[in-house]
């Protein structure tokens, strides 16, 4: 009795693996298990003081008295642009269908809207009672800020 040759495995691509593993269930854990520990690794690195420099590049707005810092402001919409754009481009994910990447960019601007947690750590960072307006006024500005910002995106963005 002959065997039946067996055909050579096809090579799957980088794409074809990175989707394959975000299909799986378990995927968001093992990706924050790898995290913690690339953090881990990193701390004890001779690096490492160049990710706590990145963290006090100045990057502010000021109109007198009212001064708006870098984390609500640029950190979660370039967090989920970022994510989103590398998604994109890797292709796990799709850019939906009549959006641009401007308009993209607009929704993450607007993703600095939400200021609950920013409040919570707030109270944490300053303790003192007297800073409480102070934190609160912050928090909330930005957020204006950042609606304001992405109104004015989503708005000069040409529409399809």
């Amino acid at each position: 009795m002959s065997e039946l040759p067996i055909p050579p495995a096809r090579q799957r691509t980088s794409r074809e693996l990175i989707e394959e593993f975000f299909r799986l269930e378990a995927a968001g854990g093992i990706v924050l298990v790898i995290a913690a520990i690339v953090a881990l690794l990193w701390a004890n690195t001779p690096w490492r003081e160049l990710y706590a420099d990145l963290l006090h590049i100045p990057v502010v707005v000021q109109f007198g008295a009212l001064r708006l810092d870098k984390p609500l402001l640029l950190g979660k919409q370039l967090s989920v642009f970022g994510i989103t754009w590398i998604a994109v481009q890797l292709g796990i994910g799709e850019k939906p269908a009549g959006a641009s990447w401007l308009q993209l960019y607009g929704m993450s601007v607007l993703t600095g809207i939400g200021f609950t947690m920013s409040l919570f750590i707030g109270t944490l960072a300053f303790e003192a009672p007297e800073n409480n307006v102070a934190v609160r006024l912050g928090v909330l500005c930005a957020s204006v800020a950042c609606g304001a910002a992405g109104y004015l995106v989503l708005y000069l963005a040409p529409r399809r």
